[in-house]
């Protein structure tokens, strides 16, 4: 009986241990193949190395895959601004013009409004996403607006955050 008892663990536990490997191993290949597919910034992930103004332009490279900029984005308010931050990715993909901001500051609602502004004609196109808290970091929701709306030509791009009273605006430029 002793004998049995002790088979019986045996056998829970090996089962326990395979459950585990079984739940874990499917989240640990899709965390490293999403670090493989991160956009390339000079032969490296954009997780590998800080942006920095001179990374690659805001176009899509010869592989088609998506490149990142910090071009332009510093925070340009006159005032000293309550509320700061960057662009950090503004890109091609999929035939949309994808923003993504990171906030300065810890900031659980609110929203951010983007105008872009094209240089040769003045055309303006705008849109509104939420804020974003995350564990490490604030963000807007993200900004993918096709490309048949934008057309070709350099545009300033324009994200004014509002947050409980709070304000600021980020800018930059992007190329299509």
């Amino acid at each position: 009986m002793a004998h049995s008892v002790k088979s019986h663990k045996i056998l829970l536990s090996t089962m326990a241990i395979l459950v585990l490997i079984i739940l874990i191993a499917p989240g640990a290949f899709l965390l490293s193949k999403a670090h493989k597919d991160a956009p390339v910034v000079d032969g490296g992930s954009i997780y590998d190395k800080p942006l920095t103004n001179n990374d690659s332009p805001n176009k899509t490279n010869p592989n088609n895959t998506p490149t990142q900029t910090q071009e332009d984005s510093n925070n340009t308010n006159a005032a000293d601004p309550d509320i700061t931050g960057v662009i950090n990715f503004s890109s091609i993909v999929d035939n949309k013009l994808t923003i993504r901001v990171t906030i300065g500051q810890s900031l659980s609602d609110g929203t951010c409004l983007l105008t872009l502004t094209r240089a040769s004609d003045g055309k303006n196109v705008t849109e509104t996403a939420n804020i974003v808290l995350n564990p490490s970091s604030t963000t807007c929701a993200g900004f993918d607006i096709p490309t048949y709306e934008l057309g070709s030509g350099s545009w300033a791009i324009s994200i004014k955050i509002n947050s409980d009273g709070k304000s600021g605006e980020i800018t930059g430029n992007v190329s299509i």
